[in-house]
């Protein structure tokens, strides 16, 4: 049986609104349906489908529980609000008004769960669960915590605050996040669990140059970054990755440690982080930096490009790689650096690029690097521009290296080597 209420108000000691046998409910715009617990409860035989432009509120419990899945439509000027959950367990939320509670929107288990929110809505207390599709146009605040292989596009309008966006959990498919608006978390930042599937497909964020990304974005496995905007990390790194990917900064795009917020020093302060479980490829058109120059002396330890897990870096002309303590950095594994812009470091006595596993730098003509350090393993220069003081030193024995400290020439097109791992 549809429940209709045009006008009226309707109100429950327990829930106001019980179609757990199935049913519709239609509150309208002069509605107002107000539960001690739950607002409106749809049972698990059978979706349960709930149009609102009124008010309904659970205020013991959730707004609107719909366990056997379902479609929500809370257009503009509706309500629906709960203690802890504002909607639970539907498969599809249309919103155009305000959802809130402790969690906003928790999702069902199933997949292929969808939300969005429209340009002036409102979900207050975030989306949680399920493996959806998000298209967000108005205002979220709680963050988003979806099950990996998730689909979120955030639009120009769209903001999404005061707590991270994290695709993990649910297995490991792969996930997407397509970024035109604003992610706004200082304390964490955009987390994604960074699943290859058995096809080869990997997880991948977009970033573009209308977009702002205030908070860390982090990856727990091969994911590729795409970054046209700004990614500014606070008290931490702009692009951490552990388990390797691809980074490719674009020409518009800037990826730093926020001014003023710089942490603890080393990897969690870089620009750009790669752990020791995988290799990473950067590509950089843009601005890559631990610090912005004019705060550098101020700040602890922090790269621009720090790789533990060695890898791939072009720097491209006109392009940036600065930090306090160095622009690229790789300590554990062999890295390659190409050149044609300029990397730089704040600290005098700090080197541009640090290679202390060994690898190979070329810098293009054109191409500016303040200065070269190379400690371990087999490394070798190739310079076609202008290329200040470089330094040999020996590497930690904590690495198992006996360095051969060799008087090095660095000669337009001339390979050098300049020190082997003993």
């Amino acid at each position: 049986m549809p429940d209709s209420s045009p006008g009226g108000t309707a109100s429950g000691y327990s829930t106001a609104v019980d179609l757990s046998a199935g049913g519709f409910l239609t509150n309208e715009a002069a509605g107002t349906i107000i539960g001690s617990a739950d607002g409106f409860l749809g049972g698990s035989a059978a979706a349960a489908p709930v149009l609102n432009s009124g008010t309904i509120r659970g205020y013991g419990a959730v707004g609107a529980v719909l366990y056997g899945g379902g479609y929500v439509s809370n257009a503009s000027g509706g309500t629906i609000a709960g203690s802890s959950e504002g909607i639970d367990g539907a498969s599809t939320v249309i919103n155009a008004g305000t959802i809130s509670g402790r969690i906003g929107i928790l999702l069902g288990t199933s997949t292929g769960e969808y939300v969005s929110n429209a340009s002036g809505a409102s979900i207050i207390g975030g989306i949680s669960g399920g493996n959806a599709s998000v298209v967000n146009a108005g205002l979220v605040t709680g963050g988003m915590g979806l099950y990996a292989g998730s689909f979120l596009t955030n639009e120009a309008t769209g903001t999404i605050a005061g707590s991270n966006v994290s695709f993990s959990g649910g297995g490991t498919p792969a996930s997407t996040i397509l970024n035109s608006g604003t992610i706004e978390d200082p304390s964490g930042g955009v987390f994604v669990g960074g699943y290859a599937t058995a096809g080869g497909s990997i997880s991948y964020l977009s970033n573009a140059s209308t977009a702002t990304i205030i908070g860390q974005i982090q990856t727990g496995g091969p994911v590729s970054v795409v970054n046209a905007g700004l990614v500014a990390g606070v008290g931490c790194g702009g692009v951490s990755m552990f388990g390797g990917g691809f980074l490719t900064n674009e020409a518009t795009g800037t990826i730093s440690e926020a001014a003023g917020t710089i942490g603890s020093g080393g990897y969690s302060d870089a620009g750009f982080y790669c752990g020791p479980t995988g290799a990473s490829t950067v590509l950089n058109a843009g601005t890559i930096e631990s610090v912005p120059p004019s705060v550098g002396s101020a700040y602890a330890a922090s790269y621009g490009i720090s790789l533990d897990g060695g890898g791939f870096v072009s720097n491209s002309a006109h392009a940036l790689i600065y930090g306090v303590s160095g622009g690229v950095r790789a300590s554990l594994v062999a890295a390659t650096v190409v050149n044609g812009g300029l990397i730089s470091s704040g600290a005098t006595s700090a080197a541009a690029v640090a290679l202390t596993a060994g690898g190979l730098l070329v810098n293009q003509a054109g191409g500016t690097i303040r200065s070269a350090y190379f400690s371990g393993g087999t490394a070798v220069v190739e310079d076609f521009g202008t290329l200040g003081a470089v330094t040999l030193g020996s590497a930690s024995s904590s690495y198992g290296y006996s360095t051969y400290n060799e008087a090095i020439t660095v000669e337009a097109g001339v390979l050098s080597t300049a020190c082997r791992a003993g």
